[in-house]
């Protein structure tokens, strides 16, 4: 501990230095979770979503939870739907997915890992060995669109033109049709760059543009979706101004054909989110164009008046709904906090039973946050925050993050000398933890942190932005975990 000695100018240094931290060795994982087992709730928050070592921790104190202290529900961040084929796989329901991977198939982009597959497995396997005492999936995002939805609209569209054959997507004339239909230019980016692991998960058939890449050599993670971490929420400021409503009607007296050519045109642009999110399109240069969620208000308006059934509609308000509601649309990272936590809070409710719940650091922190990217340093509240005032002391919180290491699409380099990372990767155990919960350290830690955050538009050249900050350090976490240098998950095919 002599090197975190030499630096104890700050009060995080200096208390590190005299209280730990300990090595994250299996007696402190048991420790770990036995000091965390009165909660009724449990954040397990990762700073990266791409890190094997992370998510294997995330995993080890989940399990020793479930087998050892009762908990009985895995909450993930992503849709109600999703959750529901993970619920029936790993309760091997009728007509349930065969494998974790399938059940994975639909599922938000950074849970599709051989990690996640293998949480999958582990449950299902200790659901067969123990019938009445059983652990549950649930999701904190309610039902959102999938590629399916696009589908259904445009095979309904077709119907309604008499022509089975109408419109076949062709990428080569999609500027030009979209430019027809928005008044605003398409421009992608170069056809080339990072391809890991983003060209395996472009679904066949989906429709998604093409050429919609990042530029070659940027060297950042791509079709990896993004959690709220550390980033710009470019989108909304590059239509600053734009009347964001005007001409749709217009456009929706034109012929049945006519409209199934303008939704099909910008369905081909909007359904890229679903591979990869609007704002890091952006941010990356693969798209400036109009707004996703002006889009799909678009293609909606084009509905108005055709004899389409009322199941479609609500399938293309969905998907209004999921570009109204992600990152770019709502020009935030902060989620939506009072819903994602309702989720949590009323399936405890129902159910009573005891929940992990797994997400970014910024979601599973216990107070507000900034980010530092984001450029807007208003405090945002979080699902922790809002579980924190829900049980109180019952919610319990852990950071786990890291200094540095190779993600597998982008190297990650040692954390600035102001970041908490730094601090901690001082000490002398290459994996270690703090508990933040006796005094006088709680007392102590009162105080602001910035924290690293490697998110989906994360820039090696601008690491040092590439965190968030907190008010309290101790008020939003109860224990902290850290890994000095890390490695790439492992992303399904």
């Amino acid at each position: 501990m002599s090197e975190m000695t030499d630096t104890a100018a700050h009060p995080i240094a200096r208390l590190l230095a005299d209280h730990g931290p300990v090595p994250f060795d299996a007696a402190a994982l048991r420790e770990l979770a036995a000091s965390l087992a009165p909660a009724t709730v449990v954040g397990l928050g990762e700073s990266t979503r791409f890190s094997h070592e992370i998510a294997a921790i995330q995993d080890q104190l989940f399990r020793e939870l479930v087998s050892e202290h009762g908990f009985r529900v895995l909450a993930l961040q992503d849709s109600a739907d999703v959750a529901a084929r993970l619920d029936a796989y790993v309760r091997a329901a009728e007509h349930a997915p065969a494998t974790a991977e399938e059940a994975l198939a639909t599922a938000w982009r950074p849970n599709r890992t051989a990690q996640t597959a293998a949480v999958l497995d582990w449950i299902r396997d200790f659901n067969r060995r123990n019938e009445t005492d059983r652990i549950r999936v649930i999701a904190v995002k309610p039902f959102q669109a999938t590629t399916a939805d696009y589908d259904a609209v445009l095979d309904a569209m077709r119907a309604a033109t008499h022509d089975p054959a109408a419109f076949e997507a062709s990428p080569a004339d999609l500027g030009t049709r979209v430019t027809e239909v928005t008044g605003r230019d398409l421009v992608p980016g170069p056809a080339t760059g990072p391809s890991e692991p983003e060209s395996r998960d472009t679904p066949a058939g989906s429709g998604a543009a093409t050429g919609l890449r990042a530029p070659a050599g940027s060297g950042v993670p791509t079709g990896l979706g993004d959690p709220p971490e550390g980033a710009e929420a470019a989108g909304p400021a590059a239509t600053e101004g734009q009347d964001t409503s005007s001409g749709w009607p217009a456009i929706a007296a034109s012929s049945a054909a006519d409209r199934m050519t303008r939704i099909a045109a910008l369905f081909e642009v909007i359904r890229t989110a679903h591979v990869t999110d609007e704002h890091v399109q952006r941010a990356r240069g693969m798209y400036s164009g109009a707004p996703f969620a002006e889009l799909a208000r678009g293609a909606a308006a084009l509905l108005d008046g055709l004899p389409i059934s009322g199941d479609i509609r609500e399938r293309m308000a969905l998907i209004v709904r999921y570009h109204e509601t992600s990152v770019a649309g709502r020009g935030s990272f902060a989620g939506e906090a009072e819903v994602w936590a309702g989720a949590i809070i009323e399936d405890h409710a129902r159910h009573g039973q005891r929940i992990v719940y797994w997400d970014g650091i910024a979601h599973v922190s216990a107070a507000p946050f900034t980010l530092g990217m984001s450029g807007d340093q208003v405090a945002q509240p979080t699902i922790g925050s809002v579980l924190r005032e829900r049980f109180g002391a019952g919610y319990a919180s852990v950071a786990i993050g890291f200094d540095h290491g190779d993600l597998g699409v982008v190297v990650v380099p040692p954390a600035a000398g102001d970041f908490l990372d730094h601090e901690l990767s001082l000490a002398d155990a290459l994996v270690h933890w703090v508990d933040l919960r006796p005094e006088p350290v709680r007392a102590a830690l009162r105080v602001p942190a910035k924290m690293r955050v490697i998110a989906g538009v994360y820039d090696p050249a601008r690491d040092e932005s590439a965190y968030m900050t907190v008010d309290s350090l101790s008020d939003s976490f109860d224990a902290l975990v850290h890994v000095r240098s890390v490695s790439a998950v492992d992303w399904l095919a």
